[in-house]
């Protein structure tokens, strides 16, 4: 029983970080507010993907046995670059003092 929930976590694990790039690449053609939902939909597989980390770290004692760090570093990797991507867009939006007029 445990083995068939920590194989579930696994692969649900691989399938959001599968989703994550996906929705990153379609997230290049969306306007700033997309961004900042992605990236708080991020955060929270984050969470998930640490939760699961740490409770079969405390069930089967190792993790690298499952890869689980490459679903860790791939999800963290994934936040970055929606962060990166969050951030160059809201610095673009924002106005220079180049479009005031002195009218």
């Amino acid at each position: 029983m445990q083995n068939m929930l920590i194989n579930f976590c696994h692969v649900t694990g691989w399938l959001l970080v599968v989703l994550s790039f996906l929705l990153i690449g379609f997230s290049k053609f969306k306007h700033a507010e997309f961004k900042q939902k992605l990236f708080s939909f991020l955060k929270i597989i984050l969470v998930y993907q640490v939760t699961v980390s740490v409770w079969q770290w405390f069930i089967i004692g190792n993790i690298v046995a499952n890869h689980q760090w490459l679903l860790l570093l791939a999800q963290i990797l994934c936040s970055a670059i929606c962060y990166l991507s969050v951030q160059r867009r809201k610095s673009k939006s924002r106005p220079s003092l180049d479009s005031f007029s002195m009218d």
